[in-house]
């Protein structure tokens, strides 16, 4: 930017009056402002090295009335800006913490009104990657999803995302990077948001599998919709958020379909079997190479841990077994603890994305 760009921006900038800021953090800081007694509008200001400007450029170009409306986008020295409209609203999170869970009727309709939005956005190749309940407000003409803070442009190129970012409970296998997101990891999100919806618990422990399995508290027709958008493999979800709309609507059979994928892959699977080409999935395949190195690593530390006790039995100082082994004490203890790989079986909401929870 010359001297002339950034005085305009500036001047721009100026001309906003805040009326308080929303969030601050290292993503940036978000403040609701208004401007010649226009308004009230959301201006972010976002660091220039975290800026997405592709995702903001093309949501500019989305008429959906359910996303973020951008008023404006202008750069400063050492940030991007995007100002865009105001909703007025409760999120999803505070009603379910108010008034607990959804009826079925209800949490279908919103989540109707949730996969427009995201269909629009997928339109014009945006993936959003945090869809949750504090990123939807609930307004008097419905449902709007907000915070584009770590929404990103489709790449057909990638294989996998490099960075773990997204709501815990919500965000999708491929987000710690098991795969490329696409439309289909916003298909998963929503899913889940569905069964939050309809149970009012967090889907992030035990007690959502058991509400989502009451058959008194979820109906079945609407659970095989959200255990197929929660499906593992992205292409054993609804391959869009429009048919995911349709199936919460009842307007398709998710079972009867799951069960054609089902014959037609064991069909197929079968048929490459039969030509010696037995069928795999890049997941499987890394299941099975992770499986395999630990199995090598326990074998290989139970051989040194035997190695040890019968060197110290037998070749210390030739005194074979009624030696005293100098080192026994240290060998066990080298030989027999191996790293520690404990799984976090109860993971925080937000992990390495914390930045982001506090400000977008």
């Amino acid at each position: 930017m010359d001297d002339k760009q950034t005085m305009h921006a500036m001047s721009i900038d100026d001309s906003y009056h805040v009326e308080r800021v929303l969030a601050r953090g290292a993503a940036g800081v978000t403040e609701l402002v208004s401007i010649a007694g226009t308004g009230p509008f959301v201006r972010k200001k976002i660091p220039t090295q975290l800026a997405r400007r592709r995702v903001w450029s093309a949501l500019a170009d989305c008429r959906s009335a359910r996303l973020p409306q951008v008023q404006a986008t202008y750069e400063l020295p050492d940030c991007f800006v995007v100002v865009y409209d105001y909703v007025e609203g409760s999120t999803l999170d505070q009603i379910v913490n108010e008034r607990g869970r959804m009826p079925a009727e209800q949490a279908a309709h919103v989540i109707e009104q949730v996969c427009e939005a995201v269909q629009e956005l997928h339109a014009h190749g945006i993936v959003h990657r945090d869809i949750s309940p504090s990123n939807i407000i609930l307004a008097d003409d419905g449902a709007h999803l907000i915070d584009l803070g770590i929404a990103r442009m489709r790449t057909e190129q990638a294989t996998h995302d490099t960075t773990a970012l997204g709501t815990w409970g919500f965000a999708s296998p491929e987000q710690y990077g098991f795969a490329q997101t696409d439309a289909r990891s916003d298909v998963y999100s929503i899913g889940r948001l569905f069964g939050y919806l309809l149970t009012g618990v967090y889907p992030d422990d035990a007690a959502y599998e058991k509400a989502l399995a009451d058959e008194s508290i979820v109906p079945p027709r609407l659970r095989a919709v959200i255990l197929k958008a929660c499906a593992f493999e992205p292409s054993a979800r609804q391959q869009s958020a429009e048919d995911l709309r349709l199936e919460a609507l009842g307007r398709r059979n998710p079972r009867a379909e799951t069960h054609t994928k089902v014959s037609d892959s064991r069909h197929s699977a079968t048929q490459r079997h039969d030509k010696g080409k037995p069928r795999w999935s890049v997941l499987r395949i890394f299941a099975t190479s992770i499986a395999t190195v630990f199995i090598a690593s326990v074998i290989v530390t139970v051989a040194t841990v035997a190695f040890s006790f019968y060197a110290a039995e037998h070749f210390d100082g030739g005194n074979g077994s009624d030696a005293t082994p100098q080192h026994s004490d240290s060998a066990v203890t080298d030989g027999g603890s191996t790293p520690s790989s404990t799984p976090i079986h109860n993971p925080p909401r937000y992990a390495s994305y914390e930045v982001y929870a506090q400000s977008w």
